[in-house]
């Protein structure tokens, strides 16, 4: 039975061989069978079957998202593709880009995608809009139906207001939000001084910071998250007082390329971006990283996976919404990423992957913690939660408006 969907808020402290597939080669853990099978199901497989020939008849299968989403897993939608015989077509451009071309094409009478992975703002637009399908009826798979095994939690996870048509796929425990910094132009002490959030509202970081507005649908859920830890006094001392220069919602990279070049000394909600950069060897620290910030940790049930309604493909949008939360699916998207700040899976039953080590190890606590009551468990979809939205993008938008912005 679908119940209805939760969202995890933990405040604690912080806890090549391949196999050849249409002439690639993939991960071992890539199509390998269950360690514990389930019963045989000759209806699921038959059901199975047809629906995959149906899809390949379709031969094509069209699916939206943002840009970082659309970069890091082109290698499951080539493993989606080869195995099953059809054509994935993935956007490219931002959530809210995608998401706006969408609704003016349906606007027209024109339906042109299947399966949308864009962000919870960008798909509440979708969902008022009228351009998504319910999902309960679309699953039958029953590694997908069944959370009694395979699952880190139970119940089924849903991240739309409706709790019907946008489906969570993965579990991060994380810090509020992340704090970047150049280590050029921020000294040690200075670092290890921020031990609150509320320490950045001191007077001598003000014009020192950089971030995005996260008013914008690509900043849902951020800014709802910072709204229901840290609280609206907060938001507001940090965005009147601290004289930060802000992008869009959607923009990561200008704010992290800007860190690294030593335009400012310190970046908020950029972690995506500038992680990479981290990499390449660039005078960039997350202060995160090395600490658990005094307001602790959070833990939030992600993903909103949804099948557009009117799909031009609709029987190779079943097969890969069932095949993208079955465990052949999450594990190709697991071990096939090249995102280096990926969230695990809601199953437990895939390897890890590409998941960082200390993700790995946070995620394995969850169970521990809510057998010690650590863990408070707030409903997605219930009016506290879409309170706090609706209040937070009201408040940050009338602060942005009154700075100037014009986003």
């Amino acid at each position: 039975m679908l119940k209805r969907s939760r969202w995890l808020m933990v405040t604690t402290v912080a806890f090549a061989v391949g196999l050849a597939v249409g002439g690639e080669t993939w991960p071992a853990d890539v199509g390998k069978p269950q360690e514990k099978p389930r019963p045989h199901d000759a209806s699921f497989e038959a059901k199975w079957k047809e629906l995959s020939a149906k899809a390949r008849e379709e031969g094509e299968l069209v699916i939206i998202m943002g840009a970082s989403d659309s970069r890091h897993n082109r290698g499951m939608f080539d493993y989606f593709a080869k195995q099953f015989g059809i054509k994935v077509v993935a956007s490219t451009g931002s959530g809210t880009s995608n998401t706006n071309r969408i609704l003016a094409e349906r606007s027209r009478g024109r339906s042109t995608g299947d399966i949308s992975l864009v962000g919870q703002g960008s798909t509440d637009r979708l969902r008022q809009a009228g351009a998504l399908a319910p999902l309960k009826s679309l699953i039958f798979h029953p590694e997908v139906l069944d959370r009694s095994q395979g699952w880190w939690l139970n119940e089924v996870y849903w991240t739309d207001r409706d709790n019907k048509y946008s489906l969570a796929d993965t579990l991060r425990m994380d810090h509020i939000f992340e704090i970047w910094y150049n280590t050029n132009k921020l000294s040690q002490a200075e670092a290890d001084s921020i031990q609150s959030y509320w320490d950045l509202l001191r007077p001598e970081f003000r014009g020192r910071m950089a971030g995005r507005a996260l008013n914008g649908a690509a900043g849902t859920t951020e800014r709802t998250r910072i709204w229901m830890t840290l609280g609206e006094k907060f938001i507001t001392r940090l965005y009147t007082e601290q004289k930060m220069n802000l992008f869009p919602s959607d923009q990561h990279d200008p704010p992290a390329e800007g860190l690294a070049r030593g335009k400012w000394d310190i970046i908020l909600c950029c972690d995506r971006a500038a992680r990479p950069l981290m990499k390449l060897g660039l005078p960039v620290k997350a202060l995160t990283d090395a600490r658990t910030l005094k307001e602790g940790l959070v833990a939030e049930v992600r993903g909103t996976f949804s099948v557009l309604d009117k799909a031009p493909h609709p029987n190779a949008a079943q097969l890969f919404a069932n095949w993208f939360f079955s465990r052949d699916g999450q594990t190709a998207k697991q071990t096939l990423t090249t995102d280096l700040d990926a969230s695990p899976s809601l199953r437990s039953d895939v390897p890890q992957g590409k998941i960082a080590d200390h993700e790995w190890a946070g995620v394995h606590k969850i169970r521990q913690l809510a057998a010690e009551r650590r863990i408070t468990v707030l409903n997605l979809g219930s009016a506290q939660y879409f309170q706090a939205q609706d209040e937070s993008v009201e408040k940050l938008s009338k602060i942005l408006k009154e700075l100037g912005h014009a986003f």
